[in-house]
């Protein structure tokens, strides 16, 4: 199945695939200060953030961004590429 890179990502459903890719359990606010820094002109911004509060949602600013994460975590060894399928 093929997603968009412009699809939108509640933080809700990030954190099971973050999870799984850290090892470990996140909570939400575990990520939220890095997350909303992506946001911000001084990191980027890498992501955009729309939608009213408490229910905002996230996508990578540049679509190409999202594979090239991807893509460059695996070789870094920082994500197992079996994880992301």
């Amino acid at each position: 199945m093929h997603r968009a890179n412009h699809l939108k990502r509640a933080p809700a459903a990030v954190r099971a695939r973050l999870s799984a890719i850290m090892k470990r359990e996140y909570n939400i606010l575990a990520f939220a200060r890095r997350r909303d820094a992506f946001c911000r002109d001084n990191r980027g911004p890498a992501l955009i953030k729309s939608g009213q509060r408490r229910r905002c949602q996230y996508r990578f600013a540049v679509p190409l961004m999202r594979p090239f994460a991807r893509r460059r975590g695996i070789a870094d060894g920082r994500i197992d590429a079996e994880v992301l399928r």
